[in-house]
């Protein structure tokens, strides 16, 4: 130890090998040794087949057998509870009251989470070692030769890193504050952050701001400490036994210390743990009557020890082949509380769940504050319990599965995570939907299972973010109650007398310009500027490139329509709808009708065809006004279920105001809902279409919700692929029949396994939820207040019948939403 840097002995920093951070997130301990954090997290065990468990393991174990002598690992799962509940200023009555009544409920500091760390130790040569010590006080060389060896370090560090990647869900090294933080949380019962210090020295001083005191039952602070060690083993392992501590609803810190040993050292120690055990098959009084009486064999042999002989032999062998690797073994279980009888309640509670795993724990009295010490990352000597284990029953000792808690912040948007939700084992999950810039997600699930309930809950969460937008295009008017509580706009389309013009912006619109002129005006009047003749044609020849892209649109519109009606077109009729198309761009707004483009061909059956579509057929009353009597809002809703009968109405019509939202989306953080009516675009001509439209919005900061309960359509879907690859998140409803033949086909599409499946088959409906993506998996349930389950699970023809008679009676917003909770 470097005696420039000691402290006195009762302090706990004197106890702590952490001397000076000497690299990004590097430490260089008064031991001799290189340290760094590894922060990762492992797959979900409740979502994993057990062929999937022994693969995981298998690799797991060979990128340990790479690991040499001089490398110590740490690795720690801890029990924290979830970081405080995260949301935004939210002015809206309604979507405030929805999230306070979340705020009330994750707040309450009854839920947990667990995180993991891995910490590598690289203990340098006895040379480098001696060097190190003279680190302050010797000259460049010695310096030279650290470098060095810290060169060496990150080198191997950084190969062990590539090498956990490709074992984990997540592996990130902490950052230089994060080390700070982490290494702090080890040693203090005080939660907050570490300011970096300018110089990186006396770490050990710096972060120890929590006295100890020692004894049987030592303290850490004010808080009482107990430590949980193992003494015995069961005959035999399995992957992820310990599992179970990720659900307890405790903070706690479980650190598996295992420091390696060469494969020279490896042999050594198993071959005379193998002549110790294999001469136990004969008692000690059994060889001194063979030694009197001459017999060569004994009458009588210990088939136990002969038996643990053999399995040591196989040890053995596997290590020669360089399939196992040995070390010596520790594993601590600190845990505290603020009196004694709470901390001892806890320990008790951590020695029941592993002892009925046939593990033998010890509460730790005299060896309490050496357990704690040896939990610390860094610390290669303490804690005299560290039996030789090979790194396959290591691998299923190890916290390699996890109980995922999501992101706690949406990167993409820089954002709070999008709902709070609970899974099981007082753990808290944050639900969001994108992965990366991808938000697109599918939910889906038979019939009366939570669907529109999910929906509900997803819409109202995700307008907390700023500026952001709702498209919802609804069947059976799910969203109804709330877009009425949220100030929305409700359009049922089919039966409110909406009229539509998609011809309108094909020319110059008068409303544009103006809006743009004034707005230029204002801006140049704020910088005391004159508005020119210059600045005028510049908003005109933007309107014009606006027009024309309008016009290229309209065209592709007018196609499909053909399409639909199975005309196939040749060239010359192709040029003359478009030639029809530029000619009523020149014309005033209100004459730009299907009526008029229909009048301008020369084709009788072009004509024919469009009548069908023009004030005079069927569908005119949707297609051919001369003016548009509807808004945009930012929380806005189609309802389709009438409009869904009329069939050849509906894929038009859906383009049109697809076309119409995709203006909408100017870069606020923007979501479009489609509950059942994507169906209607299931063919040739559109799957395609929407394959590119879907990469579009992506760049536009855009997800879009697929849902259906129709899953015996999903099998033969042109859109399925397109839907499969394009939605990374996949909301799976509970269904009693996912493991039947039928359905099990088209759930493992999706890529679910077997278990997961049956995890499926088993949760409860209206109640849980599973959610799978690339980012990991998770069973959850929404846990509704009392006020949202009134907003969003009002599904009731009856219900939706009064809501609509008050939102006459008494408008929209916190006015109905008030006298509608007050009447429920």
């Amino acid at each position: 130890m470097i005696k420039e840097y000691q402290d006195e002995k009762n302090k706990l920093s004197t106890y702590i090998p952490w001397i000076a951070m000497i690299d990004e997130g590097v430490i260089l301990n008064k031991n001799g040794t290189f340290q760094k954090t590894l922060k990762f997290r492992g797959y979900d065990l409740d979502s994993a087949t057990i062929y999937e468990l022994q693969n995981s393991n298998g690799r797991l174990n060979n990128v340990l057998t790479r690991l040499e002598g001089n490398w110590t690992m740490h690795i720690e799962a801890r029990r924290v509870h979830s970081k405080e509940y995260e949301s935004t200023e939210i002015e809206n009555f309604t979507l405030k009251l929805i999230d306070d009544e979340r705020k009330n409920k994750f707040q309450s500091g009854t839920y947990f989470e667990s995180e993991y760390y891995l910490t590598l130790t690289y203990l340098t040569s006895v040379d480098t070692e001696k060097k190190l010590k003279n680190f302050f006080i010797e000259e460049e060389k010695t310096a030279e030769n650290i470098d060095k060896s810290l060169e060496n370090f990150k080198k191997e560090f950084k190969e062990i890193k590539g090498l956990f990647k490709d074992l984990f869900l997540e592996v990130q090294e902490l950052s230089k504050e994060e080390t700070y933080e982490y290494l702090h949380s080890c040693v203090s019962i005080k939660n907050h952050k570490i300011i970096v210090p300018e110089i990186p020295m006396y770490i050990s001083n710096y972060l120890c701001d929590s006295d100890m005191v020692g004894g049987l039952k030592p303290k850490l602070g004010n808080k009482h400490m107990r430590c949980i060690s193992l003494q015995g083993f069961p005959n035999f392992t399995v992957p992820c036994m310990f599992d179970e501590l990720n659900r307890l609803g405790f903070e706690y810190r479980w650190v598996t210390r295992f420091m390696f040993l060469s494969k020279q050292e490896a042999l050594s120690k198993l071959e005379k743990k193998w002549k110790a055990t294999f001469s136990g098959r004969i008692s000690m009084l059994k060889r001194v009557m063979m030694e009197l009486t001459g017999d060569k064999e004994p009458t009588k042999i210990d088939e136990d020890a002969l038996e643990k002989a053999d399995e040591i032999n196989t040890q053995l062998n596997l290590t020669r082949a360089d399939i196992l690797a040995q070390g010596f073994y520790c594993c601590a279980i600190v845990v505290y509380g603020d009196t004694s009888e709470e901390v001892d309640d806890r320990a008790l509670e951590i020695e029941k769940t592993i002892n009925k795993l046939g593990f033998i724990t010890i509460n730790e009295t005299v060896n309490c504050v050496e357990t704690f010490l040896g939990a610390i990352p860094g610390n290669i000597y303490n804690n005299v319990r560290t039996p030789i284990l090979n790194t396959v029953s290591l691998c299923h000792l190890l916290p390699t599965s996890s109980v995922w808690a999501g992101d706690k912040w949406n990167k993409e948007l820089n954002m709070p995570p999008l709902v709070y939700t609970q899974t099981k084992g007082s753990t808290a999950f944050r639900f969001n939907l994108h992965v990366g810039d991808i938000a697109h997600t599918c939910i889906i699930g038979p019939p009366g299972t939570g669907k529109s309930t999910a929906l509900g809950l997803i819409n109202a969460q995700y307008k907390k973010y700023p500026n952001s937008q709702v498209f919802i295009f609804d069947k059976g008017g799910s969203a109804r109650i709330l877009t009425y509580a949220v100030g929305g706009t409700f359009f049922d389309l089919g039966v409110d007398n909406l009229t539509f013009q998609p011809l309108r912006g094909i020319g110059i619109l008068k409303d544009n310009l103006e809006e743009e002129e004034r707005k230029m005006k204002s801006s140049k009047e704020k910088n005391r500027g004159i508005f020119s003749e210059l600045d005028k044609q510049k908003i005109l020849n933007k309107e014009k490139e606006r027009a024309y892209r309008e016009l290229e649109w309209a065209n592709e519109w007018v196609l499909e329509i053909f399409i639909q009606e199975n005309i196939e077109l040749n060239q010359v009729q192709k040029t003359k709808i478009w030639q029809a198309l530029e000619l009523l761009a020149t014309s005033e707004e209100k004459f730009r009708t299907i009526s008029n483009l229909r009048t301008s061909l020369n084709d009788r059956e072009l004509k024919d065809t469009l009548e069908k579509y023009t004030i005079k057929g069927a569908l005119g009353r949707y297609f051919d006004s001369d003016e548009e009597n509807f808004t945009f809002s930012d929380w806005q809703v189609f309802e389709m279920e009438k409009i869904m009968n009329v069939k050849s109405a509906v894929t038009p019509l859906l383009s049109y105001l697809f076309h119409k939202v995709e203006e909408k989306l100017t870069g606020p953080p923007s979501l479009i809902v489609l509950d059942e009516c994507w169906l209607f675009f299931d063919n040739e001509q559109f799957a395609g279409k929407i394959r590119e439209w879907l990469k579009v919005l992506r760049k536009k900061n855009t997800g879009v919700i697929f849902a259906t309960q129709e899953l015996g359509d999903i099998m033969n879907s042109k859109l399925f692929t397109t839907i499969l690859d394009s939605c990374l998140t996949k909301i799976f409803l509970p269904n009693a029949n996912a493991m039947s033949d039928n359905y099990s086909v088209i759930y493992r599409k999706f890529g679910l396994n077997e278990k997961e499946i049956e995890i499926i088959s088993e949760s409860t409906p209206k109640k849980e939820y599973y959610y799978k993506s690339p980012k990991g998996s998770r069973l959850f349930e929404l846990v509704l207040g009392e006020n949202t389950l009134k907003l969003i699970g009002a599904n009731d023809p009856e219900i939706q019948k009064e809501a609509k008679e008050l939102y006459e009676l008494v408008g929209n917003g916190e006015n109905f939403t008030r006298k509608y909770l007050d009447l429920k």
